[in-house]
Order: structure tokens, then C-alpha cells, then sequence
């Protein structure tokens, strides 16, 4: 399907010569005059791909067209037509957002260049989008990505561990961080079943180790 473009300027001969050019390119083709009109267009139809706009009009700025579009769709690119006095606010504009400016006098083919362009900015936009919806639907938060043998049994031992059957060389179930189906639990559900002596037995070879500048209420 061909792109949609939005043109707003006040002077009727540009936006009749932007319509025809653009039309006879492929393009589906809307002219406003100002920005009023620009932001009824923005909020009544689907988002556009591109919205060409001069930067001073009548009745207000092409930063307002700006503001306008990408409030409606964060992915449509935003081109400013400019006289060389503006060109300053051209620039900040793109500072805001705007793919790019195109000075007055321009020609047909370097606009059609520009824009080209950043109709392809605007479908690697899209395309990142749709492959971060695909990636979050695919994968939950916590899980292992990959599929070798390795990740396999990294999985493997992920899963017997959150069915409670986590142990250590003395058969006791480890502390520290216990990993549940709900996610980890603190260490003293954990140890809560363990005998005194082997807990105490533990913790002292900790303090041990640690030396005398360990705390005593471990």
C-alpha cells in the first residue's frame, strides 16, 4: 500500500504542485492550509507516514504541525519546507523531532529524495517496533533465551529447582536464596527445617573465615 502524506501550506499554487507531484509518484495525497486545518486532518484521519509543512503560516507554525502529528503517531516523520530567513527554527524543529527541512526554492527531485528517505526511516521505525511486540510476546521476564544443549540443561536444573528438588552434597536443601514457582524466597523459609547444630555449624565456619570484624549475630 502506498504511503500517506499530509501537506500544509498557505499558499494554494505550493500545495496544488505538491499534490500533483506526489500523486503522480504513488502517493496518497492530503492538502490542508494552516495549522487548524492540519490538526482536525491529524485527528480525524489514521496516522500518516509523512507530514510535509512550511514553517510559517498564518494562523501558526509548522512546530505546531510538528507537535500535532507526532502526538498522534510517534512514528510519523515530519518534513518543514523554509524560506533561508527561518532556516535557524528549521533546525530546531528538527532538534524536536522532525526528520528534516527542505529550503525554498527547492527542486522537485530533492524533495522527492528527502522525503523517500524518510519514508524509509519511518518503516525501520515500524519494523523495531513490531519486533520488540513479537520479542515481549515471545518471552516473559526471567526466562533463559536459547536453544543449545547447554541452555537445555541450564533449564533443566532451573526447572528442578523450582519444583523443590534443589539439594546440596549433604542432601539438605541449599540456602541463601531459595528459587519457588512464585520466585525466590528468603533464606530462613529455607533453612527453617534444618537442625539447630547443622545451622549453627555453618554460620560459625562463616565467622571463621571472616575474622573478629565479623558481626556476632549471624
Amino acid at each position: 500500500m502506498s504511503a500517506r502524506i499530509l501537506v500544509c501550506d498557505d499558499e494554494a499554487s505550493l500545495r496544488e504542485m505538491l499534490r500533483i507531484l506526489l500523486s503522480r509518484e504513488g502517493y496518497r495525497v492530503d492538502v490542508v492550509d494552516g495549522v487548524h486545518a492540519a490538526r482536525e486532518q491529524l485527528g480525524s484521519a489514521d496516522p500518516y507516514d509523512v507530514v510535509i509543512t512550511d514553517l510559517v503560516m498564518p494562523d501558526g507554525t509548522g512546530m505546531e504541525v510538528l507537535d500535532a502529528a507526532r502526538s498522534r503517531s510517534p512514528d510519523t516523520q515530519t518534513l518543514m519546507i523554509t524560506a533561508y530567513a527561518t532556516t535557524e527554527q528549521a533546525v530546531e524543529a528538527m532538534r524536536k523531532g522532525a526528520y528534516d527541512y527542505v529550503q525554498k526554492p527547492f527542486r522537485n527531485h530533492e524533495l522527492l529524495a528527502t522525503l523517500e528517505k524518510a519514508l524509509e526511516k519511518r518503516a525501520i521505525v515500524a519494523e523495531n517496533q513490531t519486533l520488540r511486540e513479537q520479542v515481549k510476546a515471545r518471552w516473559t521476564e526471567g526466562q533463559l533465551i536459547g536453544k543449545s544443549a547447554a541452555m537445555d540443561r541450564l533449564r533443566g536444573r532451573g526447572n528442578r529447582c523450582s519444583a523443590g528438588r534443589c539439594r546440596g552434597k549433604s542432601g539438605l536443601r541449599r540456602t541463601g536464596r531459595q528459587v519457588t514457582p512464585g520466585g525466590c524466597e528468603p533464606m530462613e523459609s529455607a533453612t527453617e527445617n534444618i537442625p539447630p547444630v547443622l545451622v549453627f555449624g555453618r554460620v560459625s565456619v562463616r565467622v571463621k573465615r571472616c575474622g573478629k570484624s565479623a558481626p556476632r549475630d549471624w
